[in-house]
């Protein structure tokens, strides 16, 4: 077993060194900007699209009181809205359960909205727009300094901006960032460049509550670094195993000083009406099968039980066919956001987790294939970007 897993680490470090070598190396950034534009702008012309068919459809159908206020509020609707207030009022003036919006986010956009006459809402858009183009370029040299494979790295460019949940990518949401800034903290973690890949995880645990899952696959890519060489470059590869617990740290540690409880950015998310307690995920599973087949549709889990199979299917293929620390980061991913009473937003957490729309990539197989994918892909994506406008959906 160790000798086989000696071979597989050798062979994943020599294909690492071609890919560098050959396809990303010397290249600027601006040439994956480039690539991932199409993708974007097509991203955004579609979720567009949706809010301006939601407004008559609203108006016709009234379908939720709700759906109004939504439709008012366009791209910064349900979280958009929460980190607007962020960004004027501050946690103090907000409810409790505003506090598990973590900080990277609403302080990025305070900035911004300096420049831009306070505007803290147009701040927050172009910010989430901004980290999403260079999300996608990211994902673009990702693939690259991995497999070497031009048109495998443009169509994840595409899966990326078309995923069905994407159209949070529009909308202002920091999926866009946490997604950039998990990408960064791999292409760096597969350099070796521990303290780029220590920036990115810290950044990571002040941006969501997932960004500490980053120390799983720090460790995994650190640890032939740590079982041999040099005692300061152990430690440098140490660094970024502890850099993303560090940063979701610092803003727990400034919630515990200033609201008494250092752990409200979670045990806010259990409070009724959000995802409930935790729960064995095996049992939220075939809890939800047991009420689709009683024919129990009303139940709220019901909805995501056909997402939670695709995302299952998908975290297998990455750990298939993709190198070991992104196969742990889908598994954790996964597996955290399974683990409560409420499947809600299932989809937005499984696919912010971009190994997921690795393993969607790789599954079109053709031109053809491609094409049918992203069509169906887009489709689904401006469906639930309209849904949501309408209230009838909660991403």
């Amino acid at each position: 077993m160790s000798t086989r897993l000696g071979r597989w680490r050798s062979s994943q470090s020599q294909h690492c060194e071609r890919s560098q070598s050959g396809q990303s190396s010397g290249r600027p950034f601006h040439h994956d900007v480039v690539v991932a534009l199409p993708a974007w702008l097509t991203a955004r012309v579609l979720v567009l699209a949706a809010l301006a068919a939601s407004h008559p459809l609203q108006r016709r159908y009234r379908p939720l009181e709700s759906s109004a206020r939504r439709v008012r509020e366009g791209l910064l609707a349900w979280d958009g809205d929460w980190f607007h207030d962020i960004v004027e009022h501050g946690y103090a003036a907000l409810p409790r359960p505003g506090l598990r919006y973590f900080p990277l986010f609403p302080m990025l956009g305070k900035g911004l909205s300096v420049l831009l006459f306070a505007n803290a809402g147009l701040s927050l858009i172009v910010l989430a727009n901004l980290f999403a183009l260079l999300a996608g370029a990211a994902l673009h040299r990702l693939v690259l300094q991995e497999r070497g494979d031009e048109r495998l790295a443009r169509r994840a460019t595409w899966m990326l901006a078309l995923a069905p949940p994407s159209f949070v990518l529009v909308m202002g949401y920091t999926e866009s960032l946490a997604i950039l800034l998990a990408i960064v903290t791999f292409l760096a973690l597969r350099q070796k460049r521990w303290g780029w890949a220590a920036v990115g995880g810290y950044l990571s645990g002040l941006a969501r509550p997932l960004g500490v899952l980053l120390s799983i696959p720090a460790a995994i890519e650190s640890l032939p670094q740590l079982r041999q060489g040099p005692a300061r470059q152990r430690l440098a590869a140490l660094v970024p195993v502890g850099a993303p617990v560090a940063g979701c740290l610092t803003y727990l540690a400034w919630v515990g000083v200033r609201f008494g409880d250092p752990l409200l950015p979670y045990s806010s998310q259990q409070t009724p009406g959000f995802r409930g307690d935790f729960a064995n995920p095996l049992v939220t599973l075939v809890k939800t099968a047991g009420d689709l087949v009683t024919g129990h549709f009303a139940t709220k889990n019901v909805p995501h039980l056909p997402w939670a199979l695709v995302l299952i299917a998908l975290v297998v293929l990455v750990c298939r066919r993709w190198p070991l620390s992104y196969g742990a980061f889908a598994v954790v991913t996964l597996t955290v956001a399974l683990s409560t009473e409420r499947l809600g937003s299932l989809e937005r957490y499984g696919f912010a987790c971009f190994p997921v729309v690795l393993a969607a990539t790789a599954l079109a197989t053709s031109d053809r294939m491609e094409r049918v994918v992203l069509v169906v892909s887009g489709g689904l994506m401006t469906m639930y970007a309209t849904l949501t406008f309408l209230a009838l959906y909660i991403p």
